[in-house]
């Protein structure tokens, strides 16, 4: 939701005239792809491998191993947000040049305001993806809900009042994001360092364990997968758009033709929203289902997540 409400305030306000809103959009959709494939991605190999193999051990009784898989989580969390933090910003032009974006047209700029503070801001990324799936896989589903709410509510006031109100253009949908990150990763810190999650991490807990380290990492790959993807589909459709435009790649026309491309590429995300609801859920239980050897209940969660898909 958080990523349409984005478009919609950069689309109707960021900028004097239509053509500006257009041109920055448009560098919205070429920086859409790093956002997806690196920053959201790679958090996602350890927010996805943390929660499910939390609750499997937490199925096991293992509450010390649960506490160590939540703290090196966290560990983790903060190491690949320092690393994206001084890396990205080295290659960030580079790589939207490669993307797609160009001063001749105009859009490599907005696309840097865009992405750069949220480059500086991985790390919250990492805590809120993180702590959402931790939760889930303890099976504290009205916090985990809580916690996306924050970020998606607080994400659309800031944007109002940063690109309505404030006339900070793309750069204040960036600002909105990391706020909202800031106030959801704060939540979900809070919920693991106090009584009210199924165990209380300590600072031993987040010694670095490789071998379960490795374990996180194998667990979430698919999860780091699935981000990659949803960032290369935007690719391909930007690429589609420039190499087949019957304008010129730096025409205003085909400027236009990305900007709603990369909306519509967007608002795709909600068809997907039943389908998610019943994997994520249907992960936590079957995670736990086996720490605890229910094989029967794991059987009928797995049938029942299998007939409700297709529907």
């Amino acid at each position: 939701l958080y990523t349409l409400v984005d478009s919609i305030c950069i689309g109707q306000f960021a900028g004097d005239t239509v053509e500006e809103r257009k041109i920055s959009l448009a560098g919205q959709s070429f920086a859409s792809p790093i956002e997806m494939c690196i920053i959201v991605g790679l958090s996602l190999i350890f927010a996805q491998g943390g929660g499910p193999l939390y609750g499997r051990y937490l199925g096991r009784r293992d509450e010390k191993t649960a506490r160590r898989v939540v703290g090196n989580t966290f560990t983790m969390d903060i190491i690949l947000g320092i690393v994206m933090a001084i890396v990205l910003p080295l290659i960030a032009e580079w790589l939207l040049v490669l993307l797609g974006a160009s001063e001749a047209a105009g859009t490599l700029e907005p696309a840097k305001k865009y992405i750069y503070p949220l480059m500086y801001a991985d790390i919250l990324y990492n805590f809120c993806y993180g702590t959402n799936n931790l939760m889930r896989g303890e099976g504290a589903a009205l916090y985990s809900c809580s916690l996306m709410l924050i970020s998606a509510i607080i994400n659309m006031i800031f944007d109002f009042i940063f690109l309505k109100f404030l006339g900070l253009g793309i750069q204040g949908a960036a600002f909105a994001t990391i706020i909202a990150y800031i106030c959801s990763s704060s939540f979900g810190l809070y919920f693991f360092l106090s009584k009210r999650s199924a165990v209380i991490v300590r600072l031993k807990d987040m010694i670095p364990d490789w071998k379960l380290v490795l374990e996180i990492m194998n667990t979430g790959l698919s999860g780091m997968v699935i981000g990659l993807s949803n960032g290369i589909m935007t690719i391909v459709s930007n690429q589609l758009v420039l190499n087949f435009s019957p304008y010129p790649r730096d025409d205003p026309l085909t400027v236009a033709a990305i900007a709603a491309s990369g909306s519509l590429s967007r608002m795709q995300y909600f068809l997907f929203i039943p389908i998610n609801s019943i994997a994520h859920g249907c992960v936590a239980l079957l995670a736990y289902c086996r720490g605890a050897k229910l094989s029967k209940r794991f059987v009928n969660a797995l049938r029942v997540c299998l007939q409700s898909c297709p529907q």
